[in-house]
């Protein structure tokens, strides 16, 4: 006689039957069930080190690619803030600091490559041009998100006008897929533009700065999710992402 195999869903849990005997199984987390994933910046408190004062020395990869970010210096390190944003944990930045974490990854990633961020610009942000991030390392070959006079701007390295965005404005996510002439930049999920923005590898990250001490790129704001991935998503992918960044943070 044949086995039937029963299997019964509970969200993400699936827990059912085989020949009798119990059976678990729990899909991971969405960002882990794309592919070619290099890095993943989960908000949760246990995947960072912080001291008493809620300063953020490093805040590990949640890919298992072991790409961690660390700030050793207690000046230049972000807050941590329990429920600090739309009912969510995130690390916080100050306008009047030069707060920042640095990553140099594992292995370079060359293009095509995608950055999904969420973040904000607050009330107090008043730098000419906050810095999402940047390369940690030389200045002629940048990987960057940022916002200058009421755009959002990217570059890998060169430098291109995104889109329109008046600050301060609320907790959203940048994707950005970084393809030399096809580079595309999307906010919570919708294409804003298709740019040409060079055709550097992915090497190293700055979180919060610009990869030099200018106070002008000071961020001033919250960082609460980041991944990267090794390819362009495909259209699936993206509404995957998009949902799970949407229902987590109320985008």
């Amino acid at each position: 006689m044949a086995i039937e195999q029963k299997i019964l869903t509970f969200g993400t849990n699936k827990v059912g039957t085989i020949g009798g005997k119990l059976m678990g199984y729990t899909e991971p987390p969405i960002p882990l069930q794309v592919t070619d994933i290099r890095l993943w910046l989960n908000n949760d408190l246990s995947t960072m080190t912080v001291n008493g004062s809620n300063k953020v020395s490093q805040w590990r990869d949640s890919s298992g690619n072991l790409n961690h970010f660390s700030q050793g210096t207690g000046a230049n390190q972000p807050l941590f803030v329990a429920n600090g944003i739309n009912g969510q944990n995130g690390v916080k930045w100050d306008n009047n600091s030069d707060e920042f974490l640095n990553c140099t990854l594992g292995s370079a990633i060359s293009q095509k490559y995608t950055i999904i961020t969420v973040w904000n610009l607050d009330s107090n942000s008043t730098r000419s041009y906050p810095y999402v991030y940047d390369r940690n390392g030389a200045i002629g070959d940048r990987i960057q998100l940022y916002w200058f006079s009421g755009n959002i701007r990217i570059g890998s390295p060169t430098v291109v006008t995104a889109y329109a965005k008046t600050r301060p404005f609320s907790l959203m996510s940048s994707e950005v897929c970084y393809n030399n002439t096809s580079s595309k930049v999307y906010q919570n999920g919708v294409l804003q533009a298709t740019v040409n923005s060079g055709s550097s590898s992915l090497t190293s990250l700055r979180l919060g700065h610009l990869n030099t001490f200018d106070a002008n790129s000071r961020l001033s704001g919250y960082i609460c999710e980041m991944m990267v991935y090794a390819k362009e998503l495909s259209a699936g992918e993206r509404t995957l992402i998009n949902d799970y960044l949407t229902l987590k943070y109320g985008l």
